[in-house]
Formats: C-alpha cells, structure tokens, sequence
C-alpha cells in the first residue's frame, strides 16, 4: 500500500508528491489529518478553516473522477500513522516537504515511526523554488533581507520548473478490512465533514463544530 499525505498542497495538479505515490502501487491511500494543533484560533481563524474545508471537498471531487476518494483522519499525525503502520503494510509514504517550525518538528516525529519496510519520498514545498536553492545563491547563506537580492536570488536559481500535469489514473483505495480498525477507533471519518464548519475554540471540544 501506498499513502500520499496531503497537507498544504491540497490538489491533483502540480503535485510530484502524489505522482510518485501513484506510480507502481497496488493501492493508494490519499489522507489528510485534521491536527488539533490548527484548532485554536491563534493558528487558524475562521476564514481560513472554511478555505481549507472547501478546498477539502473540492480535492475529494477530483479524486473520485479517478475511481479514489480523500480519506479524512482526526487526531495527531503521531497518532494516525502510529496506527497506520500496526495494521496495514505501507511500502511507501509521499508528502510536500513544509519549511514552518512545527511542521518540520511533526515531520521529525513521524520519521522515528516509520519502520524500515517503508519508503518515504518528498516533494519540495510549494514556491517558485525550494528555500535551500534560494539560500544557496543568498549571501551567507542567509535569507534576503531586500527585493533586490531576493530577485538576484531568482536570476541565479535558474528557470522556474513548469506546472505539473494532474495523473490521469490512480491506484485503488485499500480495502475495507485494511482500514477498518481505524474507523472503528475514530481515527478515521466515514465520510468529509459537512461544509461550512467553523473551528472549535474550546479547548476540550472537538476539533470542530457544525
């Protein structure tokens, strides 16, 4: 089995992630982890969670055109994949690299579950060109501190790499008993929560409210 972790990269197109989780795997499991750390306000406010879960249905749209669908999950990453890699064999794991501070803390912690059956593959994040290209052309290495050595920057990296096409097939969701500890536990929605929703700012409510 194959798992392409989407996080911010919330589409078909342009996404080298998901093109090399399609590619040679029997099955494919396109996730998104609804993280309790974006449920306070101070992380993300109204407006962006409802892009976010507009964009979720809009995602889970495309995928059924391929015969797939978005798998939704609640909880930590830690916890998903923990349960994840007990119950099913994932031969490969894919998703966009993420430069913010807790993003590379969480991607750090995921790392130390992954056992040694598994592959994982990663894509740059979504920019004109990763940071460390940026940084190498940058004066001490450092990040720009003016546009003008921010386009100098530009002119050194090269050509922007063009768009990516979205994969024309994908591989077919695992089966029912693969996932089924998972949805028995919660881990997992039966189906994308309903959409508008609004973030829940209570610190022991759930993740969200409807």
């Amino acid at each position: 089995m194959h798992v392409h972790w989407f996080r911010k990269g919330l589409r078909l197109h342009d996404n080298p992630a998901l093109l090399k989780a399609a590619s040679g795997g029997e099955t494919l499991l396109p996730i998104f982890i609804l993280d309790p750390f974006f449920q306070n306000s101070s992380a993300i406010g109204k407006n962006r969670f409802g892009f976010v879960m507009a964009s979720l249905h809009a995602l889970d749209s495309e995928l059924r055109k391929l015969n797939s669908q978005l798998v939704i999950a609640v909880g930590t990453p830690e916890q998903v994949f923990k349960r994840l890699f007990e119950v099913s064999a994932i031969k490969l794991l894919t998703y966009e690299e993420d430069i913010e501070p807790y993003a590379r803390s969480r991607d750090v912690r995921i790392r130390e579950l992954i056992p040694s059956s598994c592959r994982v593959e990663t894509a740059p994040p979504n920019s004109l060109h990763p940071a460390d290209v940026l940084l190498k052309y940058s004066p001490k290495h450092q990040a720009p501190t003016s546009y003008r050595s921010l386009l100098k920057c530009l002119e050194l990296a090269g050509p922007i790499p063009s768009p990516l096409d979205a994969p024309t097939f994908l591989p077919l969701l695992p089966p029912e008993s693969v996932l089924k500890p998972l949805y028995s536990s919660g881990l997992l929605l039966r189906k994308l929560p309903s959409f508008p929703m609004e973030p829940s700012l209570e610190e022991d409510a759930p993740f969200w409210i409807e």
